[in-house]
């Protein structure tokens, strides 16, 4: 099947999904064919196409294969060359996962449902909204209502966009570059959010304690979207989420209502939950549950439900 075929294919499938979602940006194609191994997702009028970088793409049959691929997006989805953005990937290994790119400076507004967020096209490997995170979302705002919420590694804070959507009475949003706080305050502000409410903090969320929280201080529901690594030179040690989660978790149960909720997620394929996590709090495997259908890969990440056991 040519990639044009399949995006035609790929289209008429998920017209009803994506109406279902009330959202105007979702993946459209994801390495569906071996010989066009990329993924292409939609932000409204505009494309984004990524790939991970390899020497045999410089071969003339993959360069026209992927030729063929910027074609199809303009003739198939109608989308203007202009508005098309391409995004090498790279192992990243020793380094931040969210490195910045080029300045180009191509900014949107996108929504799912009634939620308004800034995407970036351009600047970033990533958009400033991660599409597998989704459900992800949308399961936080349906929990959210009369809750406090904390959101640890809060990127662009979307996930607290939603919560506050969801009826959620406070919040706080936490991370660590300044960058992303004050993307998340343009996202607070796209969805007149009461930034004396719905705190943003400058944190490294893995130093957090009482000196940033009061000890009776607690949430109903704490979301913790770690990235899989990150030697920030604003952190004091290179934080791996396979060694630093069960600190992580152990730290934000502190500050857990007792009938309060954690929803962890990690994108690290190999992640494992350390058992001595499962033997002392009740934990549900909700990561099937969590990756959206526009997606092929199932594997993309993994989720958590973590309460206290009674």
């Amino acid at each position: 099947m040519s990639i044009a075929n399949r995006l035609q294919k790929n289209l008429k499938r998920l017209k009803p999904y994506v109406k279902q979602l009330e959202t105007n940006c979702y993946r459209i194609y994801d390495q569906d064919i071996p010989e066009f191994p990329y993924s292409i997702d939609i932000y409204s009028k505009y494309a984004v196409v990524s790939h991970f970088y390899s020497p045999i793409d410089e071969e003339p049959e993959k360069r026209a294969n992927f030729d063929l691929t910027l074609k199809a997006i303009e003739e198939v989805l109608e989308i203007l060359p202009i508005n098309i953005f391409v995004k090498i990937r790279a192992a990243q290994k020793g380094t931040n996962q969210y490195e910045k790119l080029g300045r180009k400076y191509s900014i949107i507004n996108v929504h799912e449902k009634d939620a308004l967020f800034e995407v970036n096209l351009s600047d970033y490997l990533d958009t400033g909204l991660f599409l597998d995170h989704r459900p992800m979302r949308y399961m936080i705002r349906k929990m959210a209502k009369g809750k406090s919420f904390l959101n640890l590694f809060s990127y662009t804070s979307t996930a607290t966009v939603h919560a506050f959507m969801g009826g959620a009475r406070e919040s706080v949003s936490m991370d660590l570059s300044a960058t992303y706080l004050e993307w998340s305050e343009r996202n607070f502000r796209l969805n007149d959010m009461d930034l004396d409410r719905h705190e943003l903090k400058r944190m490294d969320c893995l130093k957090w304690s009482q000196e940033t929280f009061p000890p009776e201080r607690k949430f109903d529901l704490i979301f913790i979207d770690p990235p899989t690594f990150s030697n920030s030179k604003r952190m004091d040690d290179v934080f791996d989420i396979q060694e630093d989660h069960i600190k992580l978790i152990e730290r934000a149960i502190e500050y857990l209502q007792i009938d309060g909720d954690i929803l962890f997620s990690c994108n690290l394929r190999s992640f494992k939950l350390d058992e001595s996590l499962t033997a002392r709090f009740k934990i549900t495997d909700i990561g099937p549950k969590t990756i959206p259908n526009d997606f092929r890969d199932q594997k993309i990440h993994h989720a958590y439900h973590i309460r206290r056991k009674v």
